[in-house]
C-alpha cells in the first residue's frame, strides 16, 4: 500500500489540530479502507482461482477419455491447456497479494487475468450443447464473482460483461430457447447485487472499526503528550524506555539519559509571568527537539525539567550532544530574569550512560542523571555534568 496504516494513524490521530488535516485524513482514510477490503478478500480470490483452474483439469480428463477427437475437441483441449496456465499466473498473483500489501497495478492484472480465463472457458464450452454444462459454466463463472466484492460499479459492471456478452453469444450459436436470456440476466443482476451488497457492508464495518482505531490512537497520544511543548509526558518517555530497554538489553548495549533543567526558571515565571513562561518552554523544546532528532524520545518531565532517553549512543557523544543543547539555547538569546548572573537563559544538563538488565526501569537511569543535574546546579548552572566532571 502507497498509504501505510502507521502513517494513517499518525494522521488520523492529529484530527484535533485542524480542518485541514481532517480533510486530508478523510481522502486517505477512503483509499486506506478500499486497500484493506481487497486484502480481506484475497483468500476467496485464492480459493476461486483455484477451483477455476481445477476445472480446466477436469475439461482435459474429459478430453483424454473421448473416444472420438475431433479438431473442435483439440481447439477445446489447447483452450483448457490456457486455461489452467492463466489460472496458475493468477494463483501466483493472489499468493504475492497475500504475502504484501496490494498494488494497482498488480490488483488490475488480477483483474485483467479473470478476463481473459473468462473468454476462455467461455469458447471451451460453447463447444458443448448440454444444459448441464452451460449452467456448471454459468455457476463457477459468477461464483468467484460473488466471493470477490469489487471496488466500485464500474470494475463490477466489466466484469459481468464480458461473460453475459460471450454466453450470450453461445445462447445465439446454438439458437436455445428464449428463457437462456432470462436465465443469464436473472443471474447476472443477482451476482452483481450480491457483489455489492457484501463490499458496501463490508466498507461499513471496516469504517466503524477504523473511527475507534483512530480515536484509540487519538486517546493514546493525549495520554503520552505533553500539552504544552507537544513533546511526550513521563508516562509516553516509559513506554518507549521500556520498549527500546526490552530490544536492545540482550546486546549489552548502553543506554544514555540526559536531564535538563531551565536555570533560574522559578524567577523568570516570577518577573515575565506565566504566560511568557510557557512560551519559553516551547522555544527550548523545540531546540531540544532539534537537536536530538536521532535520540529514541525527548520528554518534558515537568515543570522547567526535559529528559531525553537514547538506546544507542555513546558517552562521547552524549557529551558532544549536550554541549550543542547547551550552545544552541545560548544562541536562542532569551532575555533571563537575573540579567547580573546571565543575560540570557540557560540551561543545566545531568548526563548518565550504563548498561542495564532487561527487566530494569529507566527510572534507575533518571535517577543517576537527576544527581549529575545537582550537580553541574550546585557547581555554577549552564553546564553539563558526567561522572561528577563538568564541561561548559
Amino acid at each position: 500500500m502507497d498509504f501505510k496504516k502507521s502513517e494513517y494513524l499518525k494522521l488520523s490521530a492529529k484530527l484535533v489540530s485542524g480542518k485541514d488535516q481532517f480533510i486530508q485524513v478523510n481522502r486517505k482514510t477512503d483509499v486506506f479502507i478500499e486497500e484493506q477490503i481487497i486484502e480481506s478478500n484475497l483468500h476467496r480470490i485464492f480459493l476461486s482461482t483455484f477451483f477455476l483452474c481445477i476445472l480446466g483439469v477436469i475439461n482435459l480428463l474429459f478430453f483424454w477419455c473421448s473416444k472420438h477427437k475431433d479438431m473442435n475437441q483439440i481447439l477445446f483441449c489447447s483452450v483448457s491447456i490456457m486455461m489452467i496456465v492463466t489460472n496458475i499466473v493468477s494463483l501466483q498473483i493472489a499468493k504475492r497479494m497475500l504475502a504484501k500489501p496490494t498494488s494497482k497495478k498488480r490488483k488490475q492484472l488480477f483483474i485483467w487475468i479473470f478476463y481473459i480465463t473468462i473468454i476462455l472457458y467461455s469458447i471451451s464450452f460453447s463447444y458443448f450443447n448440454t444444459a448441464q454444462l452451460k449452467y456448471l459454466y454459468i455457476f463457477l463463472t459468477y461464483i468467484g464473482f460473488i466471493l470477490i466484492p469489487l471496488i466500485n460499479i464500474k470494475e463490477t459492471f466489466l466484469l459481468f460483461l464480458i461473460p453475459t456478452t460471450l454466453y450470450t453469444i453461445i445462447i445465439l450459436s446454438h439458437q436455445l430457447p428464449i428463457r437462456n436470456f432470462i436465465e443469464l440476466g436473472l443471474y447476472s443482476v443477482i451476482a452483481m447485487i450480491i457483489s455489492q451488497v457484501v463490499y458496501i457492508n463490508q466498507k461499513a464495518n471496516m469504517k466503524k472499526t477504523n473511527e475507534l482505531i483512530i480515536l484509540n490512537e487519538a486517546l493514546k497520544n493525549q495520554a503520552e503528550t505533553d500539552s504544552l511543548t507537544g513533546l511526550y509526558n513521563r508516562y509516553g518517555l516509559k513506554r518507549i524506555a521500556h520498549e527500546k530497554i526490552k530490544e536492545n538489553c540482550k546486546l549489552r548495549n548502553s543506554f544514555t539519559v540526559m536531564m535538563i533543567d531551565v536555570d533560574y526558571f522559578k524567577d523568570y515565571n516570577d518577573t515575565y509571568g506565566h504566560p511568557t513562561g510557557d512560551t519559553t518552554l516551547k522555544d527550548i523544546s523545540k531546540v531540544l527537539k532539534e537537536a536530538s532528532k536521532d535520540c529514541d524520545a525527548v520528554a518534558r518531565f515537568g515543570g522547567e525539567e526535559f529528559v531525553i532517553f537514547s538506546s544507542q549512543m555513546k558517552e562521547e557523544e552524549a557529551i558532544i550532544l549536550g554541549q550543542k543543547l547547551l550552545n544552541a539555547i545560548r544562541d536562542k538569546k532569551i532575555k533571563s530574569a537575573n540579567t547580573k548572573k546571565n543575560p540570557y537563559v540557560t540551561i543545566s544538563i545531568g548526563i548518565t550512560t550504563a548498561s542495564i538488565q532487561c527487566d530494569s526501569d529507566i527510572m534507575t537511569l533518571i535517577e543517576q542523571a537527576d544527581e549529575e543535574l545537582y550537580y553541574a546546579k550546585e557547581h555554577g548552572r549552564n553546564q553539563l555534568s558526567i561522572h561528577h566532571k563538568l564541561y561548559q
